[in-house]
């Protein structure tokens, strides 16, 4: 049961279709109700057994980074993006999205 599983994961995953904890219970309870396993129960602690033996990640799938085409990304950079950071120094620039890594962290004592 859990290969057959795996291969709907990995056919998914390789589709960039988004995929959550619910999803996977439900496509086991699916397969398992095909091959007869009247017993089955998929408990968070089997999708955990099953994510940390086959290191599975559900993480959300944020914007449409697929859906871009090059020609789209090639024009912004070179034509959108330069107009608006022409004012700033280049010190000035900083990667926001990391910045929430330290929001809710402890201070140090000194």
């Amino acid at each position: 049961m859990v290969s057959k599983l795996m291969e709907r994961f990995n056919g998914a995953s390789a589709e960039n279709l988004p995929i959550d904890g619910a999803l996977i219970k439900m496509k086991a309870y699916t397969i398992s109700g095909k091959l007869g396993l009247t017993e089955f129960k998929a408990l968070n602690g089997w999708l955990d057994r099953l994510k940390k033996r086959y290191g599975i990640t559900c993480m959300a799938v944020c914007g449409k980074s697929v859906a871009v085409s090059d020609e789209s990304v090639e024009h912004w950079v070179e034509e959108m993006l330069p107009p608006l950071v022409e004012s700033f120094e280049c010190w000035d620039v900083f990667k926001v999205d990391e910045t929430g890594l330290f929001t809710n962290s402890w201070p140090l004592k000194p």
